[in-house]
């Protein structure tokens, strides 16, 4: 019987650490070939719908960076840190950030975008893009 319970209290610690461990989850930013921004900063990180996938603040508006550089900066507030980028002469600049994460909710914590402020404010605003 004392096995029993050390096999089972066993098993539920390995299934609950397993379960906590942290996995790594990635986003894109993109900036023109020169690493320039061109104001609003697009940001991937793996939802269905990328429209309207840019940075705002909690009232919705564009939150605008001179340089993927200073949007890298906003971002590392938030965990996110730079894994690799990709460019070249003829295509945007791609930068690739990773970030350790427990939940899927923590993916777009400090990633907070037009899509999803519309979606949380619905009725509000009718269908039209920026």
């Amino acid at each position: 019987m004392k096995r029993l319970i050390t096999l089972l209290l066993a098993i539920f610690c390995i299934a609950t650490l397993q379960a906590q461990s942290p996995k790594r989850a990635y986003c894109t930013i993109r900036g023109s070939e020169t690493g320039s921004v061109a104001g609003r900063l697009h940001v991937d990180y793996g939802q269905d719908d990328d429209r309207l996938n840019w940075l705002v603040d909690k009232n919705g508006n564009s939150i605008h960076f001179k340089t993927l550089v200073q949007a890298l900066n906003y971002l590392t507030d938030y965990g996110w840190e730079l894994d690799e980028v990709q460019n070249s002469y003829d295509n945007p600049t791609y930068w690739i950030l990773v970030k350790e994460v427990n939940s899927e909710a923590e993916i777009t914590e400090g990633i907070y975008t037009r899509r999803m402020y519309k979606d949380e404010h619905k009725g509000l605003y009718d269908d039209q893009t920026e």
